[in-house]
């Protein structure tokens, strides 16, 4: 046909044909190639792209984590294993929807899991906010009786610093929320400026709270009913 016509005789190859599971690799023009299992990868990494039966063995990827994987969305592999084992999801802090108990003292890596630490008590009267992701949240006094989730970014990556409690941002900025608030988002806008309470601040929160009685009563909502705000 003139579309085989059209195709050197010297780029073309003859692969030979593997029994299943093993693939074929290596087939280049001047080699059928060679018959084999696709390996297992190293820890931390996955392989992705093996076809029993065809013609490529894939490759390892390495698992996704911090920070190129956002919060809820990172992997880690621990061992070897099999050719199918595959990268499992990093441990949330403070369960799916990140629920004020727990954060991060060490982010996952490719090979280890999260170390989650406790939030920390308040005293009467105080509730803490931000305990998620890697910050350890701080204590306020709030209108609010309870968080129900968290979702925190660092902007010391993404911002360039203009004084001790501002910053402005270099690019958009997503807060995510995860588990059952999964969807819900704060975009923060590049050039956006963003000014702390605290020099030390460097983190924005994005919190489901569980509102007061006086909360409730001022947006004319039934104390009663099942409510709960961003």
């Amino acid at each position: 046909t003139p579309l085989a016509a059209s195709i050197p005789y010297s780029e073309a190859a003859v692969c030979r044909r593997c029994k299943f599971p093993e693939v074929t690799d290596g087939c280049t023009s001047s080699s059928p190639g060679t018959c084999h299992l696709c390996e297992s990868c190293p820890a931390g990494t996955e392989r992705t792209g093996c076809i029993p039966g065809g013609v490529t063995a894939g490759i390892c990827r390495p698992c996704p984590t911090a920070p190129s994987a956002p919060v809820g969305q990172r992997k880690y592999k621990p061992t070897v294993g099999t050719t199918t084992t595959q990268c499992g999801a990093c441990t949330l802090c403070g369960g799916p929807d990140q629920n004020g108990t727990e954060y991060e003292l060490a982010a996952c890596t490719r090979t280890v899991d999260t170390t989650c630490q406790k939030c920390a008590s308040c005293p009467t009267g105080a509730l803490r906010v931000g305990c998620a992701g890697s910050s350890a949240g701080k204590c306020v006094v709030a209108a609010f009786t309870a968080i129900k989730a968290t979702a925190t970014v660092a902007l010391s990556a993404s911002a360039t610093k203009i004084d001790a409690k501002t910053v402005v941002t270099l690019a958009t900025v997503q807060v995510e929320m995860t588990g059952s608030n999964k969807g819900t988002a704060l975009a923060i806008p590049a050039a956006s400026r963003v000014v702390f309470a605290d020099e030390d601040d460097q983190e924005v929160a994005v919190s489901v709270v569980e509102p007061s009685a006086d909360m409730l009563s001022s947006i004319g909502a039934d104390a009663s009913s099942d409510a709960s705000e961003p």
